[in-house]
């Protein structure tokens, strides 16, 4: 089981509280969605992205995929939500260049 640092979760958690508006969002690499509850009543769509073999439940994967390669048109998304992703990476800076072209 993982551990999480909590302190690190409710300081982002009431940053993206307050900030999320009406949006088509993404949340790549969390396919489980942690965050559906919190931004329901900001976004009119929520689709989460992840790669085809994750260690987690996959009933709430939308996109199969990577990171690098994100199959949806540029400009789709208003919202991109990225937590706990990038630090493991080989190439954070590509992921975030790919993850702008929403």
């Amino acid at each position: 089981m993982l551990s999480k640092n909590y302190l690190t979760y409710k300081i982002y958690d009431e940053l993206l509280r307050g900030s999320v508006e009406p949006s088509r969002l993404i949340e790549i690499g969390r396919g489980e969605k942690p965050y559906v509850a919190m931004t329901k009543p900001y976004v009119t769509e929520h689709l989460g992205l992840n790669y085809q073999h994750p260690l987690h439940d996959k009933s709430k994967i939308d996109l199969f995929g990577t990171v690098y390669e994100i199959s949806v048109e540029d400009k789709y998304f208003d919202v991109v939500l990225c937590t706990a992703v990038l630090e493991h990476l080989e190439e954070s800076d590509r992921a975030t260049e790919e993850a702008i072209e929403f």
